[in-house]
């Protein structure tokens, strides 16, 4: 799996920041703290890249599937086998926070 990126390809802003919401700062730093945060930061900054390029409801569903794939890949690369169902679970928590509420921090407008 390639190295997540820290900066948008297009506009070259820095847009990652691991998981949790870069608008809810006391949010991220609870979130930063759980032992799947380190786990699944690069699947979270291609998140990021993703919800900061997209532009329509399309897009941040697939940003959100391919958060899911990235953590699931992350988990069976590199966790031990009687750790895996442990972050297996936290993997698809994190899809579904972001299912239901991604929308609310998704750029709808595209990188410019």
């Amino acid at each position: 799996m390639k190295k997540a990126p820290n900066f948008c390809p297009k506009c070259k802003k820095e847009v990652t920041n691991g998981v949790g919401p870069s608008d809810l700062p006391s949010v991220t730093k609870f979130l930063q703290v759980l032992p799947s945060s380190h786990l699944f930061y690069e699947a979270a900054c291609f998140h990021d890249i993703d919800y900061h390029l997209g532009a329509t409801e399309m897009h941040r569903k697939k940003a959100d599937d391919s958060f899911l794939e990235r953590m699931i890949l992350a988990v069976e690369n590199s966790c031990k086998w009687y750790k895996k169902p442990w972050y297996m679970l936290s993997a698809y928590r994190n899809w579904f926070f972001v299912k239901k509420f991604g929308w609310k921090f998704f750029n709808y407008k595209g990188c410019k």
